[in-house]
């Protein structure tokens, strides 16, 4: 995927400060970009790409020629999907606030 966005004449890599993360993997690989970019959640889109294990090579180029056409063509289907939040007020007073894609985990 990186070597073609780089070959495109209308994409560029920016690790630091991305318009889209594109994800490949599974929900585990979406969850660790969403972390990585937590701070800059507000104004970055992600795409999950889910590659399975059944067929991956078979449609993995198609795929990604598809992406980039879209992504080179300001195409991408953007829906937000709504953060929960939780916020946890600690023995001491202290209040925290947690913020999840779907889902928050609550363990002593």
């Amino acid at each position: 995927m990186r070597e073609a966005i780089e070959a495109s004449s209308v994409l560029q890599i920016d690790d630091e400060n991305p318009d889209i993360v594109i994800a490949i993997g599974g929900d585990e690989t979406l969850m660790s970009a969403f972390h990585k970019y937590f701070d800059q959640i507000d104004h970055i889109g992600f795409v999950g790409i889910h590659t399975g294990h059944l067929g991956f090579y078979t449609w993995h180029e198609l795929i990604i020629e598809e992406i980039i056409e879209t992504l080179s063509q300001d195409k991408i289907p953007m829906t937000a999907d709504p953060l929960v939040q939780a916020t946890v007020t600690l023995k001491n007073g202290e209040e925290t606030v947690l913020t999840g894609l779907n889902e928050i985990t609550f363990s002593k």
